[in-house]
């Protein structure tokens, strides 16, 4: 896989939505991190040039990522300083597990080190370590940017156009159906809503598909929608895409993008099964895009899943 064609992919998929120079800047940075990495087999110096460079890659995407995921703007995003804004996204938590740790070590390891210190040299090595580093946390980033555009975008269209119709209200209004099957007849509309707009591209990341469905989702009266929430069973993090409460009634919707097989399919059964044993929720929805976008059908199925010596009853829904 090479790292930099995948960012820049995201880089201009988001750009097609959300205008920042800032997405601009890191990509001239870490082109030009790589190029110093290159010519460091003639000249050792250039490892430092690396080093700088990813800093100001890091630099561009923590602006960036105050901009979108803290909703601010370009204004507000330049009063503050680099150190201004890791602070704000240490107190208020804003990154997901996955991208902290790497945001974390690259600031402490990397960023600060050689900023305060003039004197440090580095070799290839640590060139080498430095561009994978920023490398990976501004993917990891990036994802978490494709959501919120995505969600952003979502959430205007339904605001703008009226797209949630008195369809949506009907159903979950509808006490003579469960809670699960009033969530498959919402996500059966997010589906035709969808479809309707042409709008189902086949490159369409699942980070941007579970943007637009929380947003969708979220617009629906009298249910709770809580994305990746947090839980701790036997010493083992669990983390399901979404948990939705309709009727005080609890369900795990899982989120997925893919082509699908018989084997894929069971295994995700099986993540939602132990999502579903350790938070103790007895309903379960997978939700999978498929990567055909010439596909107008759509397939409900109710499976039983024993899984650890217990049945799940889950329902998948392919489209």
């Amino acid at each position: 896989m090479n790292v930099l064609e995948e960012i820049e992919s995201k880089i201009e998929s988001i750009r097609s939505i959300d205008d920042s120079h800032y997405l601009e800047i890191i990509l001239i940075h870490i082109k030009r991190a790589e190029y110093y990495y290159t010519e460091g087999n003639r000249d050792e110096a250039f490892y430092n040039d690396v080093i700088y460079r990813c800093n100001q890659a890091y630099e561009g995407a923590l602006k960036e990522a105050y901009q979108v995921l803290a909703d601010k703007s370009q204004e507000e995003v330049a009063k503050k300083t680099p150190n201004n804004i890791e602070k704000y996204f240490e107190e208020n938590k804003t990154f997901k597990d996955r991208v902290l740790q790497l945001f974390s070590n690259y600031r402490l390891e990397w960023r600060n080190k050689s900023t305060h210190d003039y004197k440090l040299t580095f070799d290839s090595g640590e060139a080498f370590i430095a561009l994978m580093s920023v490398t990976s946390f501004i993917y990891l980033l990036l994802n978490e940017i494709q959501e919120k555009v995505a969600y952003k975008k979502q959430e205007k269209e339904i605001r703008d156009q009226h797209l949630i119709s008195d369809k949506t209200r009907e159903i979950i209004r509808n006490k003579d159906k469960t809670p699960v099957e009033r969530l498959t007849e919402l996500l059966n509309c997010f589906i035709n809503l969808d479809l309707d707009k042409n709008s189902k591209p086949s490159l369409e990341t699942g980070f941007e598909l579970s943007g637009r469905l929380h947003a969708f989702l979220e617009s629906v009266d009298n249910i709770e929608v809580e994305q990746e929430p947090y839980s701790d069973n036997n010493h083992i993090i669990f983390r399901p895409d979404f948990v939705v409460k309709i009727d005080n009634v609890s369900i795990i919707l899982e989120i997925k993008k893919t082509n699908t097989s018989g084997d894929i399919v069971i295994g995700y059964l099986n993540q939602i099964s132990g999502y579903m044993q350790a938070m103790d929720i007895n309903e379960g929805i997978v939700f999978i895009s498929t990567n055909n976008a010439s596909r107008t059908d759509t397939d409900v199925q109710e499976n039983v899943n024993t899984f650890n010596g217990r049945e799940f009853k889950i329902i998948t829904i392919v489209y």
